[in-house]
C-alpha cells in the first residue's frame, strides 16, 4: 500500500520535469503500475489528487504517443471509479489539454481514450467543453475513425448539445443568455462546415443524431434576447449575426429531409426537440419558402400529429 501511495508522488516528479529527465522506460513502467493499481481498486491515495498530475503530463508533447494514452486511460478510470472527479477537471482546465490532444492525433488508440474522456467531461462540464473548441476538435478527423470511435464523437455531439438547449430554457435572465451565447457561438461556428459534412452522410446512424444536434444548436442560439419561445414570430425568428451562418444549411431540400425524417425515429423523445426541429422548419421556410413544398411531400403534418397523439 505505501507503494502504490508513493506512486503519486512519483508521478508529479515526473510530470514536474521536462520529461527528458526520465527515462521513456520508466515513464511507461509507471503509469503502467498507475493503470494496473487503479484497475484493481488498490489505490487508496484520493483519486481527485490524479487529474491535476494526469493534466500536467498530458500537457507535455511526447515523442511517444503511448505515454499520453496510459494517462489518458488513468484518468479514464478515475472518472469511472469516482465521476465527481470530472467536476474538479474543470478547474486544472483538463478539456483544453485533450481537445489540444484530440486536434494533432497521429493514433487511433490515443483518439479512443481522449474521446472516451471527452464523453465524461462534455457531460460534467458542456459549456467548459464547448469554450475549449470541444465540437471542432472531436469533428475534426469523424471520416478517418471507424465506427466505434464515430458514436464516441455523436454522443460528445448531443452531450454539447442538449446541455446548451436546456442551459438557454432554463436561464432566468435574457443577459444570461446573451453572455453565453457571446462566449460559446463562435465555436459552434466554427464547426459548422464539419457538422454540414456530417449531414451529408448517407449513413442515417450519423446523419439523425448529428441532425437533431443540429437543431438543437439553432434552437439555442436564436433564444437570444429572450428567454422563452412566446409567439409564432419568435419560433421562426434566428439573429442575423446567427442566421447568416445556419439559414444557408438549412436551406437545402436534403437537409430538410433528414430532419423530417427525425420524427419517424426514438431520436425525438419530448417537446423541447420538437421546438427545436420547428425552429429550424420555420426559418427554413421563412428564407425559402418554395421549401415548404419539401416539408408538405414529405408528409409533415401527419408526422406532427402521429407525434402528437403518441
Amino acid at each position: 500500500t505505501m507503494n502504490v501511495d508513493n506512486r503519486l508522488q512519483d508521478l508529479w516528479s515526473f510530470a514536474r520535469s521536462d520529461g527528458e529527465c526520465v527515462a521513456l522506460s520508466d515513464q511507461l513502467s509507471l503509469l503502467t503500475q498507475l493503470n494496473l493499481d487503479l484497475a484493481m481498486n488498490e489505490v487508496t491515495a484520493e483519486l481527485s489528487g490524479f487529474v491535476p498530475v494526469l493534466q500536467r503530463v498530458l500537457s507535455r508533447d511526447y515523442s511517444n504517443s503511448e505515454v499520453s494514452r496510459l494517462a489518458l486511460l488513468a484518468l479514464n478510470t478515475v472518472f469511472d471509479l469516482d465521476p465527481l472527479c470530472c467536476v474538479l477537471a474543470e478547474e486544472f482546465k483538463l478539456v483544453d489539454t485533450v481537445c489540444a490532444k484530440l486536434s494533432n492525433i497521429k493514433d487511433l488508440d490515443l483518439a479512443e481514450e481522449s474521446l472516451k474522456c471527452l464523453i465524461a467531461l462534455s457531460a460534467a462540464n458542456p459549456r467548459s467543453a464547448l469554450n475549449a473548441g470541444a465540437l471542432r476538435a472531436v469533428t475534426l478527423y469523424f471520416s478517418f475513425f471507424p465506427e466505434r470511435t464515430r458514436q464516441k464523437v455523436i454522443a460528445i455531439v448531443s452531450n454539447l448539445s442538449s446541455a446548451l438547449v436546456s442551459f438557454h430554457l432554463n436561464a432566468s435572465t435574457s443577459s444570461e443568455i446573451e453572455h453565453e451565447n457571446y462566449n460559446t457561438s463562435r465555436f459552434v461556428i466554427d464547426a459548422l462546415p464539419l457538422i454540414d459534412d456530417l449531414l451529408e452522410s448517407s449513413d442515417s446512424s450519423v446523419s439523425l443524431p448529428i441532425a437533431l444536434s443540429f437543431s438543437q444548436f439553432v434552437e439555442a442560439y436564436s433564444l437570444e434576447g429572450y428567454t422563452r419561445t412566446t409567439s409564432v414570430e419568435n419560433l421562426i425568428n434566428v439573429p442575423e449575426k446567427w442566421a447568416k451562418h445556419v439559414i444557408p444549411l438549412l436551406c437545402s431540400q436534403h437537409r430538410i429531409r433528414i430532419l423530417v425524417d427525425l420524427l419517424e425515429t426514438n431520436e425525438i423523445i419530448d417537446l423541447t426537440q420538437i421546438c427545436c426541429l420547428f425552429r429550424c422548419f420555420g426559418s427554413a421556410i421563412k428564407e425559402s419558402p418554395s421549401l415548404a413544398k419539401v416539408l408538405f411531400e414529405k408528409g409533415i403534418t401527419e408526422k406532427l400529429r402521429q407525434f402528437f397523439d403518441d
